[in-house]
């Protein structure tokens, strides 16, 4: 039966995460660019120096780099080779959190833990991206729940593969890799017995940071001496330091959304996290790796709650540790029979809910006046009132069948999304509108482009100018220019015809290709 539920979990991991995830466009800005620099620095070669477009890009460290540059090997450029091991991390973390939690609660515990990180929405999208957040997701909590197993248990291995997670986490997205932990850990101990020196050498403390060091190190060297410290000034006071103390790119929010955005990518259970974090509280001595948990969660949300640049994937690797504080609080639910008003106000407080998100997704389809044709698909997202309706009904009477009414409708909602209602979003954005003008064809873009452009080219597109564009319109049959629709009259001289004119979906910049045949 525990074999069997674990390939039931697996199996639904990759239902989920591997839902379609090369069936549309990389288009959304962060994909972009970080599929697009990978792709460039496998082209070249490079597995030193960040490039996209021919300029040096100081966003992100690598690893996430060298898995799309592997995928790219193997399958070619492409959507299904950039988002590979992004889902591939995800089925992992599904896996990890099943293993860690069976081996310290029990069976039935792992079981609605994973449950319920694969019915979480936001990690279903965030493992369909290909951004360097899954791989942080995955090594960050498989580091984490390593070093809870390795000092309750005195196992080594355990106390190692901490240090092996860390350091790729710190590959992964740098700092935080290092912050979080070390709160974590600082606060943890402070509330159960305090810093001793026999703390202190249960976690191998000199031969574990040599050995983040030896993984960690080396490639941060390497950058800094190529491009005599500029990546790494750029990286770690511009998008650390710098992101964290301003607001950057509108990127802003208000105190204590980060909380918000826990308990919003883990519905449906979060709506009962004032049960689970309330005995998980009452219950901190007798159950202290849930307590653990709950600390991971708080120092994850408090840190972003005062950063002045909030996105919705920055407290995501609180996420599973919430997923599993809510999954034990579900398990243990499940064996009392009595029903309380708590339980029935919850489940009411998402039907209103539920029946919201397709009322919403229609408006905000009728909204857009080039998807206005697709506002009936969100009548496919009724399946999510009808779900919470019958959780409701059988409550009482089957809370198990319940729960899988509860848990479903969510899944459903992704799998609906991802196989149905994005691609049929992705086929109105300007870089599925370019399929088959920019094959074979010189390239340039003016003044501005959208840098999915680079990636659906698959190689790099060089700036132009108005003069340099005349150059070439004497010298080419044929030629491709990428601009927005704002600098697009600074051209109405030159002999091109505007092949379209295209709004960024849900942005308010219009992308122009224009062509001389």
């Amino acid at each position: 039966m525990k074999s069997n539920r674990f390939i039931l979990i697996i199996l639904m991991a990759v239902m989920v995460y591997g839902a379609n995830f090369w069936g549309t466009s990389i288009y959304i800005l962060d994909e972009a660019k970080n599929a697009g620099c990978a792709m460039e620095m496998w082209q070249e070669e490079n597995w030193i120096v960040p490039y996209f477009n021919n300029e040096l890009r100081t966003d992100k460290p690598p690893l996430h780099y060298y898995f799309m540059m592997g995928a790219y090997q193997a399958f070619g450029v492409s959507p299904f080779s950039a988002r590979l091991f992004s889902v591939l991390a995800g089925v992992l973390l599904v896996a990890v959190v099943y293993f860690f939690v069976r081996k310290i609660v029990h069976e039935q515990a792992a079981f609605w833990s994973s449950i319920t990180l694969i019915a979480s929405l936001q990690m279903a999208i965030q493992f369909h991206l290909a951004v360097p957040d899954p791989y942080l997701i995955l090594f960050f909590t498989t580091g984490l729940l390593g070093f809870y197993v390795g000092v309750t248990t005195q196992q080594k291995k355990y106390i190692y593969l901490f240090y092996v997670c860390t350091a790729l986490a710190f590959l992964s997205k740098g700092l935080i890799a290092i912050v979080f932990p070390g709160l974590i850990i600082l606060i943890f101990w402070l509330f159960t017995g305090g810093i001793t020196w026999a703390r202190l050498k249960e976690i191998q403390l000199l031969p574990g940071v040599l050995l983040f060091l030896i993984i960690a190190a080396p490639w941060y060297i390497a950058v800094g001496i190529k491009t005599q410290g500029v990546w790494l000034e750029g990286f770690f006071l511009h998008h650390n330091l710098q992101r964290y103390a301003t607001t950057m790119e509108g990127h802003g929010g208000f105190f204590g959304l980060p909380f918000l955005i826990i308990i919003g990518a883990t519905l449906p259970l979060s709506l009962f996290f004032v049960q689970a974090v309330k005995g998980t509280w009452q219950n901190r001595k007798q159950q202290p790796f849930l307590f653990f948990c709950l600390t991971v969660v708080g120092v994850v949300a408090l840190f972003f709650t005062f950063s002045k640049t909030i996105l919705p994937s920055y407290p995501a690797p609180a996420v599973p540790f919430f997923a599993i504080m809510l999954g034990v609080w579900l398990a243990n639910r499940l064996k009392v029979s009595q029903t309380n008003r708590a339980d029935f106000l919850v489940l009411t407080i998402h039907l209103v809910i539920a029946i919201s998100i397709p009322v919403t997704a229609h408006i905000a389809l009728q909204q857009e006046a080039t998807l206005a044709a697709l506002a009936p698909l969100s009548f496919l997202l009724l399946i999510l009132p009808l779900s919470a309706t019958l959780s409701i009904l059988f409550w009482n009477k089957a809370r198990q069948l319940a729960c899988g009414f509860l848990i479903g409708g969510w899944i459903g909602v992704s799998l609906i999304f991802f196989w149905i209602l994005n691609p049929a979003l992705d086929e109105h954005n300007p870089i599925y509108a370019s399929a088959g003008v920019l094959d074979e064809t010189t390239t340039v873009y003016y003044k501005a482009m959208n840098p999915a452009f680079v990636f659906a080219r698959k190689e790099t597109i060089a700036s132009a100018t108005v003069e340099e564009i005349e150059i070439l319109l004497r010298t080419k049959k044929k030629l491709v220019v990428i601009t927005r629709q704002q600098y697009q009259s600074d051209l109405n001289h030159l002999p091109l015809d505007v092949i379209y004119c295209t709004k960024d979906l849900f942005e308010n910049r219009v992308s122009c290709v224009l062509k001389s045949w």
